[in-house]
């Protein structure tokens, strides 16, 4: 089942980023949910949640995933990061702490489903909440070939430098 989905229906959230850092917090550490949290001041302020793909059910039928060719791998599936703290690296931290602790995990291969912005400038946040290119390229991830107009999929491989 999608962690975030599972969170939702425990009542943690209505919508991107509206999920309550604190329950969620409860979550990750009873292991209902795979994720990693920065904090300032003991208070949330970013999460990226992850998984074995096989666990994530929409990401299984989406169209977007379809173009990926390894059915073993972990997903990073959400990442969010307050408004006041962005444009400041916590998504770029919290994308790496994810890596770090998929990789601890045994993962060999990590995807992600970044959205390519069309325009320079922010993105609406609404269509953020998956991670934007530059991140992903910044951090090392290396894009996989899809048909043309495809959401870009990218990869870690651990075997890979």
């Amino acid at each position: 089942m999608h962690a975030l989905a599972r969170a939702r229906r425990q009542g943690l959230g209505g919508g991107q980023g509206r999920t309550q850092p604190p329950r969620f917090r409860d979550l990750i550490e009873a292991g209902a949910v795979y994720a990693v949290v920065a904090y300032a001041d003991e208070e949330p302020i970013g999460w990226c949640n992850f998984g074995p793909k096989a666990d994530f059910l929409r990401l299984a039928r989406s169209r977007m995933a379809q173009n990926s060719e390894q059915a073993d791998a972990w997903a990073v599936t959400y990442l969010f990061v307050i408004r006041k703290w962005r444009a400041r690296g916590v998504g770029h931290r919290l994308l790496d702490g994810a890596t770090r602790e998929v990789f601890r995990r045994g993962a060999t291969v990590l995807e992600g489903f970044p959205v390519r912005q069309r325009k320079p400038g922010r993105m609406p946040d609404a269509f953020a909440w998956t991670g934007v290119t530059p991140m992903f390229e910044a951090a090392g991830w290396q894009c996989c070939p899809v048909p043309e107009g495809a959401r870009p999929i990218y990869h870690m491989d651990l075997a890979k430098p």
